[in-house]
């Protein structure tokens, strides 16, 4: 198992979107903090079609190995982005991730489009093979809507790469294969992070001080990703990144014997970074 697609292996092991920084600003702890992620593959924190002002600072730390953040898609827009060629200099499969900060159906399919274009008049200078990632429903930010995400899929398929489609943790099972029919894509994340207050996650809601935004890593969250993969696995037959408060070699060899192909983390590497190489290696043995 490995999310193989469309003829790339892009491996088994994957940074949470934004894990490996925030564009050069936000996400203090990787300015005092080295996190090892050798043999994991690179995913780019959600960028937007336009300059996006959101919190990058925004974070706080939860008892329970959980971060809450109301960073809400801060980004310096994917033309910037793009003109700074560091993507195009990468020499693996790598993984970018597509946010979407507008409020209206009209709006999400003009910044599907539009980023479409942008990366197809750009791919030529890419050395290394990628896949785009739909950041649908970022807690943060107005979700992208059931009736408009086929289209979404569809409006990126003349870039001819594959197409990743990432979703809550909130979600039911019938509310992910319905937010799914008629969608044209090559793999599936089940998402890292979940918004406050969301229904369907067993959670304290009162553990925050103050902050309301966007919770990662509870251990919740965990049991959640683990039965919905459980679930999901029966459903869908294109591979599965499994992605929400992963922080031991144990939940990795619990989410493979669910039916997952690939992993991805984020918070264990704020709260516990030298967990991370035993997690990359561990997903590596037993997908």
């Amino acid at each position: 198992m490995s999310l193989v697609l469309r003829g790339t292996n892009f491996g088994k092991a994957f940074n949470g979107a934004g894990a490996r920084g925030f564009f050069g600003h936000g996400n203090p702890f990787q300015k005092n903090v080295r996190v090892d992620w050798s043999g994991a593959t690179f995913v780019s924190k959600s960028v937007t079609r336009y300059p996006n002002t959101g919190n990058p600072d925004a974070f706080e730390t939860l008892p329970d190995g959980g971060l809450v953040n109301a960073v809400a898609l801060d980004n310096p827009g994917l033309d910037q982005l793009l003109s700074e060629g560091t993507w195009q200099a990468l020499r693996q499969p790598f993984v970018i991730s597509l946010g979407f900060a507008g409020t209206e159906d009209w709006q999400h399919l003009k910044d599907a489009e539009a980023m479409s274009t942008l990366l197809q008049r750009h791919r030529s200078y890419f050395q290394a093979p990628f896949a785009v990632e739909l950041n649908v429903q970022c807690p943060n930010k107005r979700y992208v809507s059931e009736k408009v995400l086929s289209r979404l899929t569809l409006a990126l398929q003349p870039l001819d790469v594959p197409v990743i489609v990432k979703v809550g943790l909130h979600n039911t099972v019938d509310e992910v294969c319905n937010m799914l029919y008629g969608c044209v894509f090559d793999a599936l994340n089940i998402g890292n992070s979940v918004r406050w207050g969301s229904k369907n996650v067993n959670y304290d809601w009162s553990e925050s001080s103050g902050l309301e935004g966007a919770v990662s890593g509870a251990r919740c969250l965990f049991d959640r990703l683990l039965a919905l993969v459980t679930e999901l696995r029966p459903r869908i037959d294109i591979p599965l990144c499994a992605n929400g408060g992963v922080s031991t070699v144990e939940d990795i060899e619990q989410l493979a014997a669910a039916g997952a192909d690939a992993v991805a983390f984020w918070s264990v590497s704020y709260h516990h970074p030298d967990r991370v190489p035993a997690l990359v290696a561990k997903a590596k043995q037993v997908f």
